[in-house]
C-alpha cells in the first residue's frame, strides 16, 4: 500500500469517526425531573428529615450517565430543601430512573407551611425544583432542569 492510499484510507477512518460520534457529542436536552414520594424518615425538637423519591425522564435518544444532581426545592414560593444526590446512574434512552435524596426541614419552616395549608383551608402546597445535572458526556457538563406541580397532603384519619 502506498502512503497516499494509506493516508486516504486515515483520513476516511477518522472523518467516519468523527461523525458516527456527532450524536454524542451534541447537547443533551434537560432532564425532566419531578416528585414522586415523600416520607418523614426522622423528628427532632428543631429537625425533620424527609426521604424524598425524584423520577428523571430522559428525553434524549441517547442515555445520560448522570454523575450526581443538584437541587433546590421550594415549597409555595420558599426554600424548603437543596443538595445533591448520592452516587452515579445511568438513566436510559427515552427512559427514566427514580433515586432518593434525605432532605432535612427546620421545625419552624415546617410549621409555616403548616399553617398556611391550616388557614387557606388547603390541601396541597405548590413546589418548585430547579438545579441540574451532572453528566458524563462530553460536552455536556451541567443539564439544567426545572419542574413545578402540586403535592397533596396526607388527609389526617378519624
Amino acid at each position: 500500500m502506498t502512503s497516499t492510499t494509506a493516508s486516504r484510507w486515515l483520513m476516511l477512518l477518522c472523518f467516519a469517526t468523527l461523525f458516527s460520534g456527532c450524536a454524542v457529542l451534541r447537547q443533551p436536552e434537560p432532564p425532566n425531573l419531578s416528585i414522586v414520594d415523600v416520607r418523614l424518615q426522622d423528628m427532632t425538637l428543631f429537625e425533620q428529615r424527609y426521604r424524598m423519591t425524584l423520577r428523571i425522564s430522559n428525553p434524549n435518544d441517547f442515555e445520560l450517565p448522570v454523575e450526581r444532581v443538584h437541587y433546590e426545592i421550594f415549597l409555595e414560593g420558599d426554600l424548603f430543601a437543596e443538595g445533591n444526590s448520592v452516587g452515579s446512574f445511568v438513566v436510559p434512552a427515552l427512559g427514566e430512573n427514580r433515586f432518593d435524596v434525605i432532605v432535612s426541614s427546620s421545625l419552624l419552616r415546617t410549621a409555616r407551611h403548616a399553617a398556611n395549608l391550616m388557614q387557606g383551608g388547603r390541601d396541597q402546597l405548590d413546589y418548585e425544583m430547579k438545579g441540574f445535572a451532572v453528566v458524563d458526556l462530553p460536552f455536556a457538563g451541567r443539564v439544567p432542569f426545572s419542574d413545578s406541580g402540586s403535592l397533596q397532603m396526607p388527609t389526617p384519619r378519624r
